[in-house]
């Protein structure tokens, strides 16, 4: 969606949602693989996610900046939509055992 338009609002209402979908990865993850990583894998598991966040940004500009001096700046999100598929399948395969959903409940 965000590709699709030139109009300035709509492309930061469009970057506020792929920021808010964004701390899904940077806050809630780590917190998810403190509370069910068992002690061996606790450790490589927040590492991993902790160290990816800031290793996405740099590789993003790097790879950003290869897509604007060839195909343009809109390509760095379709390239980063097809990317990050196969981890929104995942999500939706992982055993609903791992994921709390009752603290999200309104009471």
């Amino acid at each position: 969606m965000f590709t699709l338009t030139e109009n300035f609002t709509a492309l930061m209402i469009c970057r506020m949602f792929t920021g808010l979908f964004q701390i899904i990865f940077g806050i809630f993850m780590p917190v998810w693989a403190d509370v069910y990583g068992n002690e061996v894998q606790k450790s490589r598991w927040l590492t991993y996610l902790i160290i990816s966040n800031p290793l996405g940004v740099v590789g993003g500009y790097a790879m950003c900046a290869g897509f604007l001096s060839s195909l343009g700046w809109r390509w760095a999100f379709y390239v980063q939509a097809i990317l990050l598929t196969p981890s929104l399948i995942a999500i939706f395969l992982i055993p609903r055992k791992y994921i709390d959903v009752q603290a999200l409940a309104l009471r």
